[in-house]
């Protein structure tokens, strides 16, 4: 009954490096999607100030602008959690890729 304790293993080494591969795309994905709406931010950031100064005469405006402001702050969170939340988990997968 070796071999079944060596198919296992086998198995199992075969899972981590999917879940290794799987940790890379998220990672990847969520930097890149931080990143997009970030250039997209800076792409229409004079246009974006240009309605800041008409903010305080409407509240539609003023609700944009502020949701506008969130998915800025949202882009920093995931490449920040891209970074630094996925990246230990990648550590130990990639370990275990190597082994």
């Amino acid at each position: 009954m070796k071999t079944n304790g060596i198919i296992k293993e086998r198995w199992i080494l075969k899972m981590k490096k999917a879940v290794t591969i799987i940790v890379i795309i998220g990672i990847l994905a969520s930097i890149g999607l931080g990143i997009k709406w970030l250039s997209d931010y800076n792409a229409y950031k004079d246009e974006i100030e240009t309605l800041s100064e008409f903010a305080s005469s409407s509240s539609a405006v003023a609700d944009s602008l502020k949701e506008i402001n969130t998915l800025k702050t949202t882009a920093f969170v995931l490449i920040a959690c891209g970074i630094i939340y996925n990246a230990p988990t990648c550590q130990d997968n990639f370990l275990a890729f190597l082994s």
